[in-house]
């Protein structure tokens, strides 16, 4: 028997949907892509603008796709801005970044956010459409350890006196990897 606090996820077809993306033309590839397989679909051309109108109203979306390359704030400083919100309904906004960049930094930073998903352009149907739903379903994507945080200025001073062949070592633990490549989500199951 289910607990009256177990909520089932709510189903793409009855989900608002907000894309921040500035290129007219991926603003309207996502369109297509998503218009008939959603409840609402909004847009916005600068993190600016979105976070103004999700102010004005919490409950315009219920989950984010946002662009990382934006003029102005740039996508992990909107989810930044999200997080500390004062209003609740949006610092647990889910978020999926969208990017054209293959950047460990940019997932880990966005990652110790809290998003959902992290998909590189050019991305296809099915897999933007799964993101949503592990979206709507709460998951997360897991936050990349490493031995050492690499913008500290206490391990850029190490790494640098490390031989360079130091990080070719197959014996290291918590080696960093790139994010999928184009049309692979990043494995949601943590």
């Amino acid at each position: 028997m289910k607990k009256s606090d177990d909520k089932a996820p709510r189903p793409l077809k009855n989900a608002s949907i907000l894309v921040v993306e500035d290129q007219t033309f991926v603003m309207d590839l996502i369109e297509r892509m998503l218009k008939p397989r959603v409840g609402g679909l909004h847009g916005a051309r600068s993190a600016e603008d979105a976070f103004y109108n999700l102010e004005k109203a919490p409950g315009l979306a219920h989950v984010a796709v946002v662009d990382y390359h934006l003029l102005g704030m740039d996508g992990v400083k909107f989810i930044e801005k999200l997080r500390t919100s004062k209003v609740e309904t949006l610092k647990n906004l889910p978020v999926i970044m969208l990017t054209g960049d293959n950047d460990m930094d940019v997932y880990r930073r966005a990652a110790r956010l809290g998003i959902s998903g992290f998909l590189k352009k050019p991305v296809a149907t099915d897999t933007l459409v799964e993101a949503l739903e592990n979206a709507l379903a709460g998951k997360r994507v897991a936050v990349p350890r490493l031995d050492v945080d690499p913008a500290l200025p206490s391990a850029r001073a190490m790494a640098e006196r490390l031989p360079e062949s130091a990080g070719d070592s197959p014996s290291r633990t918590d080696e960093v990897r790139s994010p999928p490549a184009a049309h692979q989500p990043i494995n949601f199951k943590t």
